[in-house]
Formats: C-alpha cells, structure tokens, sequence
C-alpha cells in the first residue's frame, strides 16, 4: 500500500500515475465475493481513468469474467498528451499490432476496451477477447462520451486521479452508483464526502431526516470528518459493523478469540495457526 506520504508528494506534482497492485486488487475484490458470491453477477462494471494496458484493473476483471458472471466489462484510458504528468510512453504491441492503431491518435485520444463475449470462439470469455477502439475526447471522466458509460455501468472500480478525487467522487454520486474507489486515507476529511458519512453512518430506516442532519452536523466540522475527534471511532464502529460481525463470525468458526474496542484496534488470537490453513 503507498503511504499517505508518497499521495501527497504525487498530488503535488500531479503525477497520478499510481498503478494498483494485482494481489491488492484480488485481496479486495476476494472479500466482496466471499460475503456474497454473486456481488458481481449480471452487472456491467466500469473501469475509469485506467490504462488497461498497463493498469490490473483490467487484467484481473477480464481473467476473472466468467467466475464472477459479469454481463459487460468497460475500461477507458486517458490520451498520453492530456495527463498533468509527461513521462516517456510508448504504445503497447497490444495496441500497435491491431489494425486499429493510429499513431497520432494515440496520444491525442482516449481509448475504450469492452468485454462482453467470446471472439476468438475458443468456448469461454476472458482477457484474449477484450476489444478496443478510440474514444473521441481524451478519455476524462468528465466528457459526456464516459459519463455515458457511467450511466450504463452497475458498478464503477477504479484508481481515480489522486489529484481529482472530489471531483471524481461527485461525478460518482451523481448518477447514484455503486462503488469501490482507492484514494488517500485523508479522503475521508473531505467535505464531498459529508452526505456519505450521512447515507451509512445514519441511514434513512432508522433516523429521520432532521435527525439524520443534526446527528451528521455533531459529528463533523466544516462539513469535513475531523481526524482524532472522538466521533471518529463511533463512526468507524457504525460503518463497520457489517464487516465486524463477519470477521467475529469467521473467527467464532475457528475458535479464535477477537477482542476490540473499536474498529480502530482489532486484535484477533488464537493458538494453533497451523489449523488456518492460508490465514494470516
């Protein structure tokens, strides 16, 4: 995991060139699919601000088609020549041995991959039938042509531009969609993300909505969640309890003891580690 540190000094210079991991991205994914198996099943997923040719994003949704039983999988990139940071590229034999390839278009214009179905007829759907073709903007989230396929998609997992991430996170929670996002842990003291903190800390069942917005206004300041203040906690044990009682029930299965204060401090013991087989 890049340290907060490391964010900072890339948004700084505009270089949101972060390629996430492909274990990170299983581990991630891997925990959605054993709480619920069919998660990702009959969903259109879209993949944003990639670069599917470098990007594991791609990779791991696309390797991982049939298992999942996606409907579609869409990835865009953003044109070479419009990123913030300039650094050397050149094109992929991917790219550069379909008969699509355009140089010139290649730096100046956004690329779309699709996965949907088998066209190499070899019997199943992965990573050798995805297709592509140029986009007819650069690829920014923001133009009409993605937000197009925002509004198609089910589900939106990405790596956004740590530079843009408000303004990516709004372009999210416009259309209402579900979502799994990396961004830098400060993330959370963004004021963008008020309603959110509003939407599952207080959800509508159970609180009214005057409540909802006072509760909400107690436990943020300036519209922002403030780090180390003592609503932080409470708030964390509130959005994690779903994920408590699924580690609590998971170790209950293996008589291990988990003991926690908070979301914050987790600890789990046990004595025979040779009998989590895999387990960490």
């Amino acid at each position: 995991m890049a340290k907060n540190s490391n964010l900072s000094q890339a948004k700084a210079a505009k270089n949101d060139e972060f390629y996430t991991q492909y274990a990170d991205i299983q581990k991630e994914v891997n925990a959605y699919i054993e709480y619920n198996p069919d998660v990702f099943r009959g969903k259109t997923i879209l993949l944003p601000c990639d670069d599917p040719e470098w990007s594991n994003f791609t990779k791991f949704f696309a390797q991982n088609f049939e298992f999942f039983g996606l409907k579609k999988l869409i990835s865009t990139s953003y044109a070479i020549e419009s990123k913030n940071y300039k650094a050397d590229w050149q094109p992929t034999l991917f790219e550069t041995e379909n008969p699509l390839y355009n140089a010139d278009k290649s730096r100046v214009k956004g690329k779309i991959f699709t996965l949907d179905h088998d066209t190499n007829t070899n019997g199943r759907i992965d990573i050798d039938d995805l297709q592509w073709q140029y986009l007819e903007g650069d690829g920014d989230f923001r133009s009409a042509e993605v937000t197009a396929l925002r509004d198609e998609a089910d589900i939106i997992i990405t790596n956004p531009p740590f530079s843009l991430f408000r303004e990516f996170l709004a372009w999210i929670m416009e259309a209402k969609k579900q979502f799994a996002i990396i961004g830098n842990m400060n993330a959370i003291t963004y004021k963008e993300v008020f309603p959110l903190i509003k939407e599952k800390a207080f959800p509508d069942i159970r609180y009214s909505e005057q409540n909802r917005i006072l509760l909400t206004f107690l436990c943020t300041y300036k519209d922002a969640l403030p780090q180390g203040a003592p609503t932080s906690p409470a708030i964390s044990n509130i959005i994690m309890r779903e994920f408590d009682d699924i580690v609590g029930k998971w170790c209950e299965e293996r008589n291990i003891d988990m003991k926690t204060s908070s979301i914050e401090e987790l600890d789990v013991l046990w004595n025979e580690a040779k009998q989590l087989t895999g387990s960490r």
